[in-house]
């Protein structure tokens, strides 16, 4: 993938000619074109195809299609602001195969993602839209706002913004596929479809169809080399009357760990049974249209609906804390069986349900998203916008096989009808019987009215004072449903809560575009918004570029921010999970036994609060962008944000805080987290509330270099750019103090990808090499040691013909030298969010103009 700058020069064109950065592919002969005043990311004022004073990065069209990404979201985990990775299509999790954006490595709902401008619907779960229903054939361009920006766009705009942008302009038609096949097993892809257009005097439209099928990864095919296991096996752990844990009787000795104490537990490989991707299939439609009522005002209409289907498996359902009575464990002879429980005592023990097989998911996502409106010109000078939108998602859960009602089994056990401490030996040889398909339904829904307009009021010093304003009333919704025996915890699979919650948003936004001397752009900004459930909250921006010298260019920016907390922060139900991390208590009870001094799967408890409060930022910008020559770039940007209140969502970096505390003696219990634990100081159940307490300080470098070289016989382009981690402070909870972890638990240090380009002089053919490089850091930390996580580059080709039949021809391959991903035991493997798990894979691709 490319990443190039957009043409960047100080306002309104007035540093044109000196400040010019043409995007590569782009023709620079334009003298006797009339400039063309468009909006830009990070601004609500039209520019003559300006950045203005704000670090944007484009990617442009061309880009996209040499990627070899089938959506969006494939092609922004590539993206060297995606500091420390996004969310990839995972299994095992009721938000299968969705995929986010995270900017600097702040989390996806700290991401703003607009779709031509408008906030794009969030998904019920991730509470971030899914981009992985947005297909890369129906976008033309994608930009992203590398600061924070809350003064302009309001909640979720920390990191920064992306904004991508359909095709508009387009007339034919034309057919398109691509077939995608991996060295190693699973992880292939298919893509098929349609775009076409037309155009005329008074209106246009343009209409994008697009299906796409991913073939599913086993866990065991990617990481099976880890030794990934869990403490819930089967057969299974017991436990005494002082709640000592003891491997079944016939634990196979490749799963059985025994401690010096003479304690044991009997643990599985889940790896064999689990897909770490799951099997999707993707239809998306896109559909824009305007027409020109009269020369000064159009309608324009654009609508998008999709639907995703998942399949996916996982290891066969734990269960913790089962209990025989006494009675029923008197009769089953247990005390002969097991030599450390007496007769007359009941029998506490974990279990894997392996007769019930593995634990199979589907999973259906419908979304259709309508904006309409009118915009134009008034009085030759202002730009004006009034616009309605509307949005929907919806995502249905459900089980097919793999879980049993809990009630039934305990039953079963104690008539004496089920053994689980000698299964051939019951009455039953499977638990089809007390089989149970759960669901689950969640939704998303956004309205919004929104009217901006935008202008010149007079000219100001240098040149003219520009301004824009605007408002929005905004409707979101957020609920989530299940089947009435999960909700009461009667299933194998755990406990869920219910979530029904909605607010109303009402916001204005004034920004002033000024040039008060030569040389000197002023950009001032202020958004207001009103919250039903939390409040208000006014944010301002300054930015500023000055032009040093003919080819060099300093900007700087400062503003204040939010983040509203989610709707599922504030509403949701309990439900529970198993994270992997490092329980410290744990370990230093049980010193000798290897499995407690390591990053484990513990069964936690989250749910939603509605005393939370807003997340706060302040940002800062200071960078250069200098351009010699019209074939020559080079940008350099510095960016601080610093966050307060922020909420820690059930993530394995803010559970491992909470029993940092635990370890230093704070008393965790004053913010509403309870750990239970059995006899050998192990978690049985974490319960964390969602609440305000971390603080948040991260400082990032972001380098651009472009050069351009005319061969004669083509043309040579080069492209890198470096994003850099100076600094990631956090202080996940109360009382830990600021911690440096820059460089620590999956967060690399840098990334960086450079691009060599080259095209021949009839533009008919085209190669690309492009490095992706993600930078070192050390992995999860087991009695104050790291795994060191080297530096890991991949290199992908691409190879472009355009035949004289008015068809391409695409050949390429990601991750050409097939090299392998570091990984980490201790963290569960490979960090698919950072690291492309599919591997090495190489397509075709084929698209027809008719």
């Amino acid at each position: 993938m490319k990443i190039i700058p957009r043409h960047s020069m100080l306002g309104y064109g007035i540093l044109l000619g000196i400040l010019a950065m043409p995007a590569l592919g782009q023709e620079t002969n334009q003298e006797n074109k009339k400039p063309e005043r468009m909006k830009v990311v990070g601004s609500h004022i039209k520019r003559i195809d300006s950045e203005g004073a704000s670090p944007v990065i484009s990617i442009s069209r061309d880009d996209i299609s040499s990627s070899g990404a089938n959506t969006v979201s494939q092609l922004l985990k590539n993206y060297t602001g995606s500091s420390f990775g996004a969310r990839s299509s995972t299994s095992g999790n009721a938000a299968a195969g969705a995929e986010t954006v995270s900017l600097k490595g702040l989390g996806a709902t700290r991401t703003l993602v607009l779709l031509n401008g408008r906030r794009l619907l969030k998904d019920p779960l991730l509470q971030a839209p899914d981009l992985s229903l947005i297909p890369t054939t129906a976008v033309e361009r994608v930009e992203i706002l590398n600061e924070g920006a809350s003064a302009l766009y309001g909640s979720d705009a920390v990191g920064g913004v992306v904004n991508i942008i359909t095709r508009k302009d387009f007339s034919g038609s034309e057919f398109f596929a691509r077939k995608s096949w991996t060295k190693e097993e699973g992880g292939g892809k298919a893509t098929a479809g349609w775009i076409g257009g037309s155009a005329d005097e008074n209106s246009n439209y343009v209409g994008v169809v697009s299906y796409t099928e991913e073939e599913s990864i086993r866990s065991s095919n990617r990481v099976g080399e880890a030794g990934l296991t869990s403490s819930t096996g089967n057969p299974g752990t017991y436990y005494d009357a002082n709640d000592n844990s003891y491997a079944f009787p016939d634990c196979p000795a490749a799963d059985l760990v025994t401690n010096s104490d003479g304690t044991s537990q009997c643990r599985f490989d889940y790896t064999k049974y689990s897909d770490v991707k799951p099997e999707v299939k993707r239809l998306s439609g896109m559909f824009n249209y305007q027409y020109d009522i009269t020369p000064d005002v159009s309608l324009f209409t654009s609508f998008g609906v999709s639907q995703a289907r998942t399949r996916d498996q996982f290891a066969p359902s734990p269960s913790r804390g089962l209990v025989i009575s006494a009675e029923a464990a008197d009769e089953l002879g247990l005390s002969d069986l097991l030599p450390e429980i007496e007769p007359g005592e009941q029998v506490k023990f974990d279990y894997r349900f392996l007769e019930l097989g593995p634990r199979k998911f589907r999973q259906e996502i419908n979304t259709i998203q309508l904006a309409t409106g009118f915009e134009g010109v008034l009085l030759n000078n202002y730009d004006w916008m009034v616009g309605v939108s509307q949005a929907r998602t919806s995502r249905l859960n459900m089980t097919t096989e793999g879980i049993a009602v809990k009630d039934k089994v305990v039953d079963a056990i104690n008539t004496g009808a089920y053994n689980p401490f000698d299964p051939s030996s019951s009455e039953l040889n499977n638990l089809d019987s007390f089989s149970y398909k759960p669901f689950s339904q969640q939704i998303s829904q956004q309205r919004q009215v929104d009217a901006r307009i935008s202008g010149e009021i007079m000219e100001l010093g240098a040149g003219p004072w520009a301004f824009a304003i605007g408002g929005s009333f905004a409707l979101d919704e957020y609920h989530v449903k299940y089947d009435d025996l999960t909700l009461r915890s009667n299933v194998t699979s755990g406990i869920a809560g219910e979530g029904d919650g909605s607010r109303d948003v009402k916001s204005m936004f004034l920004e002033f575009g000024l040039l008060p001397i030569e040389d000197l752009e002023v950009q001032i900004a202020a958004r207001y918004d009103e919250y039903s459930d939390f409040g208000d909250t006014l944010n301002p921006k300054l930015s500023l570029g000055y032009s040093i010298a003919d080819s060099l260019l300093l900007r700087t920016s400062y503003g204040t921010g939010f983040k509203a907390p989610d709707l599922d922060q504030l509403y949701d139900g309990p439900s529970n999970g198993f994270p992997r991390f490092f329980d410290p208590v744990a370990c230093e009870a049980n010193p000798d036994n290897a499995n407690d001094c390591k990053a484990q799967q513990h069964e936690t408890v989250q749910g939603g609060n509605r005393d939370l409060k807003e997340e706060t930022f302040v940002s800062f910008n200071i960078g250069l962008i200098y351009q010699p020559t019209a074939d020559f770039n080079l940008s350099l940007d510095y960016n601080d944000i610093v966050l307060e209140d922020v909420i820690s969502r059930d993530t394995d970096s803010a559970l491992s805080g909470i029993l940092d505390a635990v370890e230093r003696g704070i008393d965790v219990e004053q913010y509403g987290v309870k750990i239970e634990r059995d006899g050998n100081s192990r978690i049985v159940l974490m319960t964390a509330p969602n609440l305000n307490l971390a603080r948040r300080e991260v400082k990032t470098v972001t380098l651009q270099a472009g050069y351009r070289l005319n061969l004669g016989i083509g043309r040579l382009k080069f492209d890198t750019m470096h994003s850099h981690i100076l600094s990631y402070k956090e202080e996940p909870f109360p009382g830990l103090g600021v911690e440096e972890l820059r460089g620590l638990d999956d967060r690399p240090i840098y990334r960086n990808n450079t691009t060599f380009t080259y095209q021949s002089i009839d533009r008919n053919h085209g190669v690309q090499l492009l490095a992706r490089t993600i930078g070192d850091y050390k992995g999860v930390e087991v009695q104050g040691e790291r795994a060191k996580m080297p530096a890991h580059v991949e290199w992908d080709v691409n190879y472009t013909w355009t035949t004289p039949i008015d068809s391409t021809v695409e050949l390429g391959a990601i991750n050409v030298l097939q090299k392998r991903y570091p990984i980490d035991p201790e963290a569960g493997g490979v960090d698919i969010d950072i690291y492309n798990i599919t591997g090495t894979s190489y397509y075709l691709g084929y698209s027809q103009r008719i």
